[in-house]
């Protein structure tokens, strides 16, 4: 008979986490993902309205989060903050792996945040910090390219608020 050792539960997960990161999975879907889950395992459905299943919570109704309301999420008491969660966002909402100070600033017009009046000076402190790096030239416009670095993506999660969803 093959023996199987023990792990830990909560090791199991913490493994799988890593997996799916390492995997490419982005930190928002993979919340999403867990969140499902749990929902789905932990906390069934109580009562039934008519044909439809409300959950647990009683809310039948669920909306996406806008990014204004998952920046509510993190405490960015800066630019250099903010450009980290812009990056972070970039990539796992929009696929845009780099990124050059043009879609930062358009991040910020889209969340409404004021700009940086030299936003060139933060994407270089952001860099001297290993938050961000160099990542070439854009072919068409010339521009420096940069990409979150997982020191930054690490900052970026220290800053994460402590959240009661319910």
């Amino acid at each position: 008979m093959i023996s199987v050792p023990h792990k830990d539960p909560e090791d199991v997960v913490y493994d799988a986490v890593d997996r799916a990161i390492r995997g490419g999975v982005s930190p928002t879907a993979l919340v999403k993902v867990i969140d499902a889950i749990v929902e789905d395992r932990v906390a069934p459905p109580v009562r039934q309205f008519g044909t439809a299943v409300l959950p647990a919570n009683n809310n039948p109704l669920e909306f996406p989060r806008t990014l204004a309301e998952e920046a509510l999420d993190y405490e960015l008491s800066g630019h250099i903050e903010k450009t980290i969660f812009a990056g972070v966002n970039l990539k796992s909402r929009d696929g845009l792996v780099e990124f050059d100070y043009s879609d930062i600033k358009q991040f910020y017009g889209k969340l409404r945040w004021k700009q940086s009046a030299n936003m060139s000076d933060v994407l270089n402190r952001a860099a001297s910090k290993l938050y961000i790096a160099p990542a070439g030239e854009d072919n068409e416009t010339g521009r420096q390219l940069w990409h979150v670095t997982q020191t930054g993506y690490k900052h970026l999660m220290t800053l994460r608020k402590e959240t009661n969803n319910d």
